[in-house]
């Protein structure tokens, strides 16, 4: 929000108006945060439903393998979020 400064000790600013409306995001977002440089905005962006996260491997029980065979086997899951 912004506001025009009026001078007016009685009344010093204007009317509060919004500065922009991010496309996408709904009216209020309370996820957000400021650049560290303090340049821009950032907030978060719906991804479409349609969009799958990219597989990733989960390993189990990792270090059982390490010291009984130097590499070992171990054993691994592929799974989607």
């Amino acid at each position: 929000m912004a506001a025009d400064l009026t001078g007016n000790p009685k009344s010093p600013t204007g009317l509060p108006k919004p500065l922009f409306k991010p496309k996408g995001l709904p009216a209020a977002v309370a996820d957000w945060d400021i650049s560290p440089d303090g340049k821009k905005f950032l907030f978060p962006i719906p991804v479409a439903a349609s969009t799958t996260a990219p597989p990733f491997t989960v390993v189990l029980n990792w270090t059982s393998g390490t010291a009984q065979h130097g590499r070992g086997a171990v054993e691994s899951l592929d799974a989607e979020v």
